[in-house]
């Protein structure tokens, strides 16, 4: 069984409109929970029970259809859902590989199919047939179109409040001196139908007409054009080390020579591609806003400032009892 640190394994996919990925097991269950996505799940099966593609109803009545469509998409659900568990781990300990989505979907047919089959053996008293590839190639589809309308209508909408209540019920945490001001609250990025804030941001990446907005706790994949967003931000807000990616200021660290190019390395540890015509710009950028940074006095360096600037005490006081003697007239 999945345990809580399990739960935050990472898994990292190709959706079915080709879209790149990356969220926790726990990220699943939650979208799974959302109310929205029930509300897809029901309109599936209530989809899958009147145009019922097994042909169930030629040895079942209309109720046992719906009966048995309902139990097949739990099996399906729950059998995803330990999928996509069982290749985090291989994906953590054995091969970082990103999997098509397609390819969960295959391995988790496997018992639902099986379990359908023999479910409407047993409700038909032992009159239906199994075609079992036949079934399994039409189930395929279906569960492959039906993922491309939830990642193309549903899900867009479910990250961002997923993100906003997650955000909402974490426990307040001690903030931490960071050498780089955070962004201002205020400052924000309309990407799609969604107001995101810079500062929740760590970066963004373009893949043909869809973004991916990676955030501090979560993934955010919409229909956008990444020259839109940059339109949105000044220079010192962030800066594209390539034109398929945008990377906030407080999130950028370094540029590092790796073996065959370079790369924007993150204060999170993580590699985004540097253009080899866009190396000198990304660091003098780097250099220019660090040093931005550190000319713009905090309240707290201006008054060092100005009592390193006062004279001291001592000083004061010596001059104040050597002036009498300097006026006195030479006997």
């Amino acid at each position: 069984m999945p345990t809580s640190n399990s739960l935050k394994l990472e898994l990292s996919i190709w959706d079915p409109i080709g879209v790149a990925r990356t969220f926790s097991t726990y990220d699943a269950y939650k979208a799974l929970a959302h109310p929205r996505t029930l509300v897809f799940i029901c309109l599936c099966i209530l989809l899958m029970a009147v145009a019922d593609p097994a042909n169930h109803s030629a040895n079942l009545g209309p109720q046992l259809v719906f009966l048995l469509w309902s139990a097949i998409t739990c099996v399906f659900l729950a059998t995803k859902i330990l999928t996509h568990w069982v290749f985090a781990h291989f994906q953590k300990h054995i091969l970082p590989l990103r999997i098509p989505l397609p390819v969960l979907t295959f391995a988790s047919l496997f018992p639902v199919v099986a379990l359908s089959e023999n479910l409407a053996w047993l409700l038909s008293k032992q009159t239906f047939v199994s075609h079992f590839w036949q079934q399994f190639t039409i189930l395929f589809i279906i569960a492959f179109l039906l993922e491309v309308l939830f990642f193309l209508f549903v899900l867009p909408t479910l990250g961002i409040e997923i993100r906003q209540q997650a955000k909402e019920n974490a426990p307040a945490e001690p903030e931490e001196p960071s050498p780089l001001p955070a962004q201002s609250e205020d400052a924000a990025l309309i990407i799609g139908t969604d107001r995101i804030s810079i500062a929740d941001i760590v970066c963004i990446e373009a893949k043909e007409h869809h973004v991916s907005v990676h955030l501090q706790d979560g993934l955010i994949s919409t229909r956008a054009r990444m020259k839109d967003i940059v339109a949105q931000t000044d220079t010192d807000q962030g800066i594209q080390p390539h034109r398929s990616w945008w990377v906030p200021r407080h999130m950028a660290k370094e540029t590092v020579k790796v073996p065959g190019r370079h790369v924007l390395r993150l204060t999170n540890g993580r590699d985004i591609p540097l253009s080899r015509n866009r190396v000198k710009e990304v660091t003098e950028w780097l250099t220019e806003t660090a040093q931005n940074t550190a000319r713009t006095p905090t309240p707290f360096q201006s008054e060092k400032n100005h009592l390193a600037s006062a004279p001291r005490n001592d000083e004061a006081r010596d001059a104040v009892s050597r002036k009498p003697e300097e006026s006195l007239p030479s006997q």
